[in-house]
């Protein structure tokens, strides 16, 4: 089966409108996706495949999830709107249509567990910090790099005590820091929200710090290699404290759904492997010993700690 063949089946889906059902929408877009992957593999050039798929986007994007991820509406892939649209898990879209079933699986899908799956584990590795409290005997000081809409905070903010802890956050969107301050009101008196592009890190930080734990999520996905090197060597050289922890995560060459991101979404990241992410490390002058790599359940992204040991 051709691409041309696969759009036309996927086109008449959306003209039937009566025995619509999960498996087969997704067993159609799936043959899309794998022509798509054929013509890629022929070299041929993204912009053509996107003007055959036109029709197929057009459909798609009736999906309220899917349209965001096409038309970036805060100016920027992934805003802190669209990843709550994806952590919440709710289907805004008609219910019985194709862009319902395509929405039911782009928000459980692996590339959206993944994204759970981060925000959890960042949630953990905060909770962790309780216990160091009692060792080092001050406030625990967490600082939050592109924090968005502070998923992993508000998850677990009931069980934070404020005087246990000093967050700061930094976000380049505005309305994503004023989101978040709305969200937290009970840990007011422990948080600072910054307004600042994390590619310049702002001399205010190496002021506030040294940070116990330094998270900076998914932030990684969309920056080339020289950009996450300038980020880690100054979170190690100055803004770690000793014993102090940095977590950040990957999405890898594995991704399933890299195909629909990119062809049937606008959503382009940058991919790496585990080597990519240990020839990174190094270069920021973090030695091996400090790093540790590993796997999200989905195994489709790599998550990151280096731990500053004194």
């Amino acid at each position: 089966m051709s691409l041309e063949q696969s759009i036309e089946k996927f086109i008449k889906l959306q003209a039937s409108e009566n025995n619509l059902e999960y498996h087969l929408i997704v067993s159609v877009l799936f043959e899309l996706l794998y022509e798509i992957s054929v013509l890629e593999k022929k070299q041929v050039n993204r912009e053509k495949i996107l003007y055959l798929l036109k029709e197929v986007r057009s459909i798609a994007g009736q999906s309220p999830f899917i349209n965001r991820m096409q038309t970036w509406p805060c100016g920027y892939p992934g805003d802190y709107q669209t990843i709550e649209y994806l952590i919440k898990g709710k289907n805004k879209a008609k219910q019985g249509t194709v862009e319902f079933f395509l929405e039911q699986y782009c928000l459980y899908s692996p590339a959206a567990q993944q994204h759970r799956n981060k925000v959890l584990k960042q949630s953990e590795l905060i909770l962790q910090l309780i216990d160091n409290q009692k060792r080092i005997k001050r406030p625990i000081k967490i600082l939050s790099l592109a924090c968005g809409s502070c998923p992993d905070v508000r998850l677990i903010k009931e069980l934070i005590k404020t005087s246990l802890f000093e967050f700061t956050f930094v976000d380049y969107d505005n309305n994503a820091l004023e989101f978040s301050k709305s969200k937290l009101t009970n840990l007011k008196n422990s948080c600072m929200f910054i307004k600042a592009n994390v590619l310049k890190l702002p001399i205010d930080l190496m002021n506030i710090g040294p940070f116990d734990l330094i998270i900076t999520g998914g932030l990684f996905d969309y920056l080339k290699n020289q950009q996450i090197i300038f980020i880690l060597t100054n979170i190690w050289d100055k803004m770690l404290a000793a014993q102090g922890k940095c977590f950040f995560t990957n999405i890898s060459y594995t991704n399933p759904e890299r195909i629909l991101m990119e062809y049937i979404a606008s959503w382009l990241i940058i991919p790496r492997s585990e080597n990519d992410i240990k020839t990174i490390c190094s270069a920021a002058k973090i030695p091996n010993r400090c790093t540790k790599i590993y796997r999200d359940t989905t195994q489709i992204t790599i998550m990151v700690e280096i731990e500053k040991h004194s």
